[in-house]
């Protein structure tokens, strides 16, 4: 009978203990899961915060460059007149070259373009000629060659408001405005921003030409 009543009362006393520790454990692991769950949402949150901002500024670039694009348009068909012609101030009116085709390459973004070609030697681009060049014509015996230098125009560029402010105040005071003033002639390479060096000493499409050439594999 007294061993019976000893057992009684270790069990109780073991299931006084073990009834709150099975508590305060189950509240725990509840806890860590609600916690669990509260940063895995605001992770999630922050992701989708992060693909909203980045959709919204490719957007804007997108919107500001078809906005320049049509602003150079209408710039371009201003200038009428023939090659080399002479200005309202006398100045050279410069030459005027219609592109023979558009070059597209894999690379969608600036930022991710390589800066030289030979960097990644294994990347495609192509470049399609205007139907009004008459391609299998002009590049009749083009194969032959191992490779070719590309002459391009950086159409995109986002300095394109600094270079029409420039062009109409040149326009009111008949020339006596300075050509290229108000555009940036130096600027800061991407690998070394604490220095300033001149535009032309760099590969900065944003130039006061914006004229391009790359050597080029024909495959």
């Amino acid at each position: 009978t007294g061993f019976a009543a000893r057992c009684s009362a270790w069990f109780s006393a073991v299931g006084a203990v073990a009834i709150p520790l099975a508590a305060f454990l189950f509240s725990a692991l509840c806890s860590e899961r609600s916690k669990r769950r509260l940063a895995e949402r605001a992770a999630q949150e922050q992701l989708e915060a992060s693909e909203r901002h980045a959709r919204l500024r490719e957007e804007e670039r997108r919107g500001r460059v078809r906005a320049e694009l049509r602003l150079r348009e209408v710039a371009s068909g201003g200038a009428g007149g023939e090659s080399g012609s002479q200005g309202d101030d006398g100045s050279s009116g410069g030459f005027v070259f219609h592109p023979i085709g558009h070059f597209k390459s894999c690379y969608r973004n600036r930022c991710g373009t390589p800066r030289q070609g030979g960097v990644v030697p294994d990347c495609l681009a192509v470049l399609q000629c205007d139907r009004d060049l008459n391609p299998v014509a002009a590049l009749e015996g083009f194969a032959a060659f191992s490779h070719c230098w590309v002459l391009y125009v950086f159409h995109q560029n986002t300095n394109l408001q600094r270079e029409c402010r420039t062009a109409s105040r040149r326009k009111q005071t008949k020339g006596r405005v300075p050509l290229w003033q108000g555009l940036c002639m130096k600027v800061a390479p991407p690998r070394c921003p604490d220095l300033r060096v001149g535009v032309l000493a760099c590969r900065t499409p944003h130039r006061p030409n914006p004229i391009g050439l790359s050597l080029a594999r024909v495959v």
